[in-house]
């Protein structure tokens, strides 16, 4: 049995059939940005793989940008997409 944890106190708990495992991914610590709030900007303005956020989405669309809570620079990463 293998235990999936996410969130604040949620796990999944899934049985795997012999000869299946699982990894994990995106485990890997990166260096803090000098400015988290340009980089984010320049993620959404050309993602990898994706066409920008302005040509995907409509002016009536919302986006939300989801972050876990222990995201560092989390005020920075937003402040330029926060609305007062």
């Amino acid at each position: 049995m293998a235990i999936l944890r996410y969130g604040s106190n949620s796990k999944l708990h899934l049985e795997l059939v012999d000869g299946v495992g699982l990894g994990e991914v995106g485990t890997s610590r990166g260096q803090p940005l000098a400015d988290a709030g340009a980089a984010t900007t320049a993620a959404l303005h050309e993602p990898l793989d994706y066409p920008p956020l302005a040509q995907s989405t409509t002016p009536a669309d919302h986006v939300v940008l989801a972050l876990d809570r222990n995201v560092p620079q989390a005020a920075e990463i937003t402040a330029p997409w926060c609305r007062p």
